[in-house]
């Protein structure tokens, strides 16, 4: 063996999982699966609304759009994020309950991607990146208010947040 030159610290022996993870993060497992559940939901839902401001944007020259709120476009793309999980929209009279797969795809993906990047591979931090993802979907169901399903009834919530369960699982 060559010892190191001088002022060089010789190499450590690699070290376990769960060393790597706190000299790394230094905090609980289940805080990386908490923050990547937050994160997949917010990316994606990001991803569905910013379209959405963005036609309002495009279109707020028009006079007819006047009275029309920037946060109204948010709040139409983050219903339509919410109809990715199982949720329901209401349109004047009509109610609308078709779920666009392409969103829950969308969701499934960030869910992934976020526990592969920012998640350490423990059931702690899987519980918790669950219940963070869900709590993110309770939050924008909250923002969205009566034009999402909480203008439906408490069996449009509970589906909407099973579905979410279900992608954040």
């Amino acid at each position: 063996r060559v010892a190191p030159p001088a002022g060089v610290p010789a190499p450590r022996p690699p070290a376990d999982d769960a060393q790597a993870a706190a000299a790394l993060g230094g905090g609980p497992a289940w805080v990386s699966g908490l923050l990547a559940g937050v994160q997949a939901a917010l990316l994606s839902v990001l991803a569905v609304a910013t379209p959405a401001l963005a036609a309002y944007v495009a279109t707020s020259a028009d006079p007819a759009n006047a009275d029309v709120p920037w946060t109204r476009s948010v709040g139409v793309g983050a219903a339509l994020w919410l109809m990715g999980h199982g949720g329901v929209v209401t349109a004047g009279n009509a109610v609308l309950t078709i779920t666009p797969l392409g969103i829950t795809a969308l969701a499934l993906f960030a869910a992934y991607a976020s526990a592969r990047r920012s998640a350490q591979p423990t059931g702690s931090a899987w519980g918790a990146g669950v219940g963070g993802y869900v709590a993110a979907v309770g939050a924008v169901l909250l923002l969205v208010g009566r034009a999402g399903p909480l203008g439906v009834g408490p069996g449009a919530v509970a589906r909407t947040l099973l579905g979410a369960t279900l992608v954040g699982a």
